[in-house]
């Protein structure tokens, strides 16, 4: 963009075109298609998106970092841009960066640092009983992985913290 303004400055006209421009009535056939386009969400993935937005906003709320603030018409836009798959990873990657200097000045290891997530979410949902995928849900957003939240799992697992279900990989905390 700054090469153009300043070639314009210099030779009083723009410079020539190194593609072919769309025609105006192609143009304005295709903003009237996407007019009518009403993207919607699948009634499946409605409550998982929910609960993803609203563990994200709780974590802004909490956190002490100066950053972004995820607003509706944001998670509408990256559902839009992207598919459904990423389209979480894409913003809670995005976040990454903001709250990785928080955890390694917390001094935590990777597995600590999962389980005081999981606790900490479970305790602020009032939840003994807490579904693998809303666990992966909140590591990720942390930029952990799914074997390092396995991991985890079966470390505390061995220490009678929590109990985990054989085949879903619910994760049941112990009250002690």
């Amino acid at each position: 963009m700054a090469r153009h303004v300043v070639y314009v400055h210099q030779n009083k006209e723009s410079p020539a075109l190194v593609f072919t421009p769309l025609e105006p009535f192609l143009l304005r056939a295709y903003i009237s298609a996407a007019r009518r386009l009403s993207p919607s969400v699948p009634r499946e993935l409605e409550e998982y998106i929910a609960s993803a937005y609203s563990s994200i906003r709780q974590e802004e709320a909490k956190s002490n970092t100066p950053h972004s603030y995820t607003t509706v018409r944001t998670l509408l836009s990256i559902l839009r841009i992207s598919p459904m798959s990423v389209s979480l990873r894409l913003m809670q990657m995005s976040k990454f960066s903001l709250y990785s200097d928080e955890r390694q000045r917390s001094g935590l290891d990777a597995i600590s640092d999962i389980y005081s997530i999981l606790r900490d979410e479970a305790a602020l949902s009032n939840k003994m009983d807490v579904s693998y995928a809303h666990a992966l849900n909140w590591i990720s957003r942390k930029g952990y992985s799914e074997a390092q939240l396995k991991e985890c799992l079966e470390e505390y697992a061995a220490l009678n913290v929590w109990q985990i279900h054989p085949h879903t990989f619910g994760i049941r905390f112990i009250d002690a």
